[in-house]
Formats: C-alpha cells, structure tokens, sequence
C-alpha cells in the first residue's frame, strides 16, 4: 500500500528528452548561476531511500504532473525517547574537512553537520583544502571531498593526504557510481557516498567511521 503525494503546474512543460534527464545530478534547463539541478535529484534520491518512487508526466505547451508514491508504514510507531536517543547517538564532536566547489552542498554540508555538534571547515577548491590540511593535518579527524573538482579531483586530493596522515579516514562523494568500485578507492580504503547527498545517509556513515574508530582502538 502506497501514499500517493502529486504535485502539477501548468507552464511551458517538457519534451521527451528533457523528461529522460530530470533526475540527473546537475542537469539543469536554466541558465549558468541560476539552477544547481540539484532540487529534482535529491528529491529522487530521498524517495527511493524510503522504497518510494516518483513518475513524472509532462508534455509541451501542457504542463507538468510529478506523482510520488510512498510505502505506507505499518509497524508501531516509535516512541519519541527512542527517536531523541537515535539523533543523540549521531551526535560527535569530530573535526570535519568538507571540499566542494558546489556552494549550495557546503552551505547544507555546514548547517547540517554543525548541528549535530561537528565542527566543520568547508573548502570549495581543492588546493586550497590541501593546502589547509597541510598546514594543520592534526586539527582534523575526518575529510569529506567530492570526486570531480577544477584544480585537482577528490581522488588526488586523497592521495596527497594519506602520503601525510596514512590512517585519515577519507569520505569521497560522486555523481557517479563507478568511482566506488574503482580498485585505487579500494586499495587506500575510502569510503564512498554517491552523490545526490542525502544529508542523514552522510552523517550515519561519519558515526561508524568514528565508532568503528574507536572499537579498533
């Protein structure tokens, strides 16, 4: 059994090639600066998080209808201790490197993970988070970097950290699956987060890197 959430306008509408590419990570039909095509993606990837889905029709000239279907929950409510206690258990107190050159992913980054008591420090070009890191590699406990960057990709920039702290724990985040099965993320142990970013999926992985941290200690 499903709720089903419908939302339509009646503007210009959609060809069929646009339609295909709505849910892409970046794809935008809006000019440079002022669309991340980000909106529909993350929409797309919280949906299909909860076993939901979501059909669009569209044509030209008509409008456009997005329908989405969410599973109906039929267990037993959880009690609202329980769900305090499960936010406090992804609460810490680490120090995060965040590098992206996508403004809007370090401004939701920052917020959200200040918010469960990280301290965060956001970078969106990747020579100057190394640079950083450099400068102080035993002020953070955790790097978070995105894969596809200007001056040097997510994967370099990993590679240049671990030559300084082997053991740094390293989150690499991408559009593209294929990245975590590459045998060089393999090889140096990183973990890998695919892009659109559902924000409580990143900060779940943080806390095991962390208690895992601490379990092998």
């Amino acid at each position: 059994m499903y709720v089903k959430i419908e939302v339509s306008d009646s503007g210009c509408g959609m060809d069929e090639k646009t339609r295909e590419r709505i849910f892409e990570p970046y794809f935008t039909t809006k000019k440079l600066g002022e669309g991340t095509g980000l909106g529909l993606a993350v929409v797309h990837g919280i949906v299909e998080s909860h076993e939901g889905a979501v059909n669009v029709y569209s044509e030209p000239g008509v409008g456009t209808s997005f329908h989405v279907y969410l599973p109906v929950f039929e267990g037993e409510a959880v009690p609202g201790e329980t769900q305090n206690r499960i936010q406090y258990n992804m609460k810490g107190k680490e120090r995060i490197l965040f590098v992206d050159d996508e403004k809007i992913i370090t401004d939701i980054a920052y917020d959200a993970l200040s918010r469960y008591g990280y301290r965060i420090n956001v970078f969106h070009r990747s020579t100057d988070a190394l640079e950083e890191f450099q400068r102080a590699p035993s002020e953070y406990d955790l790097i978070i970097t995105d894969m596809t960057m200007p001056d040097m990709s997510g994967l370099d920039l990993a590679e240049k950290i671990r030559e300084l702290c082997p053991d740094m724990p390293i989150i690499l985040c991408s559009g593209y699956n294929m990245f975590a099965n590459l045998k060089k993320t393999r090889d140096m142990r990183l973990e890998f987060i695919a892009k659109p970013i559902i924000m409580s999926e990143m900060i779940r992985a943080i806390r095991l890197i962390f208690e895992e941290g601490n379990n092998d200690r």
